[in-house]
């Protein structure tokens, strides 16, 4: 009797294992698709307060390399661009970083700053990363509610999502092929 009891008990922590098990092991949300062209994410949700940078990731992966901006507070609308050129905002002086193509990544409302000026982005203002299709990343401004980053690459195919817990952008940079 105590043996039957024994193993309906392990049958049941068993079952009660699995069933944790599958519901903690959720598939991946899918990633969006390749482009090239200008892309455009308006947050869905309520925006309160300006969201702040306060730092950039960068590595490379197996077929992209990535550049992740870590937020703190909401994620901000985001939009990308493809320049002629790559400059600094106001000066209007330009970016000193190769590649053939160009891309701006515009954070709005966003900012690297407190409201009484004190910075708080911790990352690096300019990176020569060399990975094999990301080759620059620059903080080309960060002014009246906008912060915009600049990227050289040698190939024109990206993706740009955000993530959550914390907030974040994430850029992935296809590899040649």
């Amino acid at each position: 009797m105590r043996e039957r009891q024994r193993v309906r008990r392990g049958a049941v922590v068993l079952v009660a294992v699995a069933a944790l098990l599958g519901t903690a092991v959720a598939p991946a949300a899918a990633l969006p698709d390749w482009r090239t062209g200008p892309a455009r994410w308006d947050n869905p949700g309520d925006v309160r307060g300006m969201p702040k940078v306060v730092d950039l990731r960068w590595a490379a992966h197996d077929g992209f390399d990535r550049v992740v901006v870590v937020l703190r507070g909401a994620r901000p609308d985001l939009l990308t661009m493809r320049p002629e050129e790559l400059t600094y905002d106001p000066s209007g002086k330009p970016v000193p970083l190769k590649g053939k193509h160009l891309m701006y990544l515009i954070l709005r409302p966003a900012a690297t700053y407190t409201n009484d000026g004190r910075s708080l982005y911790e990352g690096r203002r300019l990176v020569r990363p060399g990975f094999e299709s990301l080759r620059g990343i620059a903080l080309t401004s960060s002014f009246e509610g906008d912060t915009l980053f600049g990227f050289t690459s040698r190939t024109a195919a990206y993706r740009v999502f955000t993530l959550t817990s914390p907030s974040r952008v994430v850029v992935d940079f296809r590899h040649p092929r």
